[in-house]
């Protein structure tokens, strides 16, 4: 609602019914009006380029200078109203009559607002470069009077201020070294709340490092704030900073083993990589090696000589690609490490293969040169039913009953008895003999569709299924294993653990000894039964 004034004529209550009326206690509706339209003043004049000084003047006619801020401008206008209406009572009438001739001082700030405006986007580059310099070298000329100021509020200070200082500065290195001792806390936290495996990427390399030098830094910030204290200077007590200090150095230790075992883990993880891959080399360079030698091989003699060779060696390759296998196992999330056994391991079967593949057409040409298939099917188709029937007709001859009495008939009976035996297996062998060719023909895409098999380009080789659900347990035994042996090899050059062995190794004696009597006892005892 609006509140008219108390007192006046008619004629002044209707002047000023017609004047704009003001929202009490305060006119924050029109203010609000008016200040953003002056801020979108200001965002034009900022996108223009144009920068703001409070004292910078710009001739408009010759003699006439107008101010350089629509801040200025408005507060020549309104300041010494601002200032009485600050001074009287906000509930009053005067209040009333000086807020209508504040919101009129507002209204005439407005064109001449707007003619600075026009004014300033008329300016050329080169002015406003010039008004920028000048506006520097103004604010260069009030810095160093501020600075000559505070130099002198310094000098002419007495005893009381220099103390008031000197508190002060105490009390800004109480927070500091609270503060940085907080922030440390705080990632020391972090830090020691993740996995061993990731330490190494916590960010916190720089901060252990930096450990000698912060302690060396506090220590000598509370070295400070102690001599204050002894100089009778109201200060905070430094309990609390040295109760900091000391929950931060142990979690510093305890973080640093942490930072350090993890470093130790990566050198041993990178000297296992580096040996895996000169490993790796060694048995690539093999293979290939063999492969080479292979293809100067022309004779049946030869490639049976170097396949007898690399039978008596292939169990030995096999077990250093399992050992590869094995230690890299805690190295399958590097790729280099996957692809070199990978290659190494396609490399392996095109030698098993090659090898293959060379005795068997070595064979087939010695097959095919030697006639044998043929000889084998003359044998099955011709020889093998005359002789048949001839071994029959003299066990016939031999078993007649006029025969059996003379003993070089029985002779013949048994012989040709042995030999009809003896003669269906050496058919199976001939028949098998004459149809080689046929049947290694039938079995050719069965060998093409397995080569094919064996040589398939693969991702990933692992020396265990991934879905078997002992896996996980199998890895954290090991992981278990490995920790209690960096810790035997850590703890091997003390004292203590020597003297732990020797009597590991008595009490490993006693047991032998006790086993050994217990077992002559028992074979005493079985001997008198």
């Amino acid at each position: 609602m609006t509140t008219p004034l108390s007192c006046g004529s008619r004629q002044q209550k209707q002047q000023q019914q017609r004047r704009p009326q003001l929202l009490l206690p305060l006119p924050s509706s029109f203010y609000f009006l008016f200040y953003f339209y002056i801020f979108d003043l200001f965002s034009l004049v900022s996108f223009l380029g144009v920068a703001q000084s409070p004292y910078r003047k710009w001739p408009t006619t010759p003699g006439v200078w107008m101010r350089y801020n629509f801040k200025e401008v408005a507060k020549k206008e309104t300041g010494d109203l601002c200032r009485a209406l600050a001074a009287t009572d906000a509930t009053g009438s005067d209040a009333m009559k000086m807020y209508m001739q504040l919101a009129q001082a507002e209204m005439r700030a407005l064109p001449k607002q707007r003619r600075l405006l026009e004014r300033l986007m008329l300016q050329s580059k080169e002015e406003r470069r010039a008004a920028a310099s000048e506006r520097r070298q103004l604010a260069l000329r009030r810095r160093e009077e501020l600075l000559r100021k505070l130099r002198q509020f310094d000098e002419e200070g007495g005893a009381e201020n220099a103390q008031k200082i000197l508190t002060d500065k105490c009390a800004r290195r109480w927070a500091a070294v609270y503060g940085e001792l907080a922030l440390r806390r705080e990632r020391l936290t972090h830090v020691l709340s993740c996995v061993s495996t990731a330490v190494h990427v916590a960010n916190f390399t720089d901060a252990v490092d930096s450990w000698v030098s912060f302690e060396s830094a506090v220590h000598r910030a509370l070295a400070f704030l102690e001599e204050a204290n002894h100089a009778e200077v109201p200060a905070l007590a430094t309990r609390p900073l040295y109760t900091q200090l000391e929950q931060v150095s142990k979690m510093q230790l305890r973080a640093t083993a942490l930072l350090n075992h993890e470093r130790h883990q990566q050198s041993l993880l990178r000297e296992s990589t580096a040996e895996l891959f000169r490993d790796q080399e060694r048995l690539l360079a093999w293979c290939v090696e063999q492969q080479e030698a292979l293809c100067t091989l022309n004779s049946l003699e030869e490639i049976q000589e170097f396949s007898a060779s690399f039978m008596s060696n292939a169990a030995v390759m096999d077990t250093n690609f399992l050992v590869l296998l094995e230690r890299s196992v805690h190295l399958v999330s590097n790729r280099a490490v996957r692809e070199a056994l990978v290659v190494v391991n396609r490399t392996w079967m095109e030698l098993a293969i090659a090898v293959y593949d060379g005795m068997l057409h070595a064979l087939k040409n010695e097959h095919t040169n030697s006639d044998v298939e043929a000889g084998c099917r003359w044998w099955v188709d011709t020889f093998e039913p005359h002789f048949r029937r001839t071994l029959v007709e003299a066990d016939d001859i031999a078993s007649h009953a006029e025969m059996q009495s003379e003993p070089l008939m029985q002779t013949i009976h048994a012989r040709s008895v042995a030999l009809l035996q003896a003669l269906a297996s050496f058919r199976t062998t001939a028949l098998h003999i004459s149809n080689f060719t046929e049947r290694m023909d039938s079995i050719a895409p069965h060998e093409a569709a397995l080569r094919e098999a064996l040589l398939m380009r693969l991702s990933l080789l692992t020396q265990t299924l991934v879905g078997d659900v002992k896996y996980p347990g199998h890895r954290e035994y090991a992981d278990r294993v490995r920790e209690v042996s960096d810790w035997v090899d850590a703890e091997a050059k003390g004292v203590v653990y020597t003297q732990l062995i020797r009597r590991v190794e008595r009490l490993r004696s006693m047991v032998e000894a006790e086993l050994h009597l217990l077992m002559e006892d028992k074979t005493a005892k079985m001997d008198q039964s």
